[in-house]
């Protein structure tokens, strides 16, 4: 099985917790990594839209 990147931030939060270590940054770091999908995708979509060019399956 292929581990992805939420795999990862769970064992990052999980194993910071069991030591007592503060997880604010360790969850920020998962907001931006979620996030810059979005915002990749957004502005592919805007410039491929400005070309009259679609996105294709």
């Amino acid at each position: 099985m292929k581990r992805t990147s939420l795999d990862a931030l769970g064992s990052a939060l999980w194993k910071a917790r069991e030591y007592g270590v503060d997880t604010r940054f360790i969850e920020l770091a998962g907001e931006v990594n979620t996030a810059i999908h979005v915002n990749v995708f957004g502005n592919l979509a805007n410039v491929l839209n400005e070309r009259s060019q679609a996105v294709r399956a």
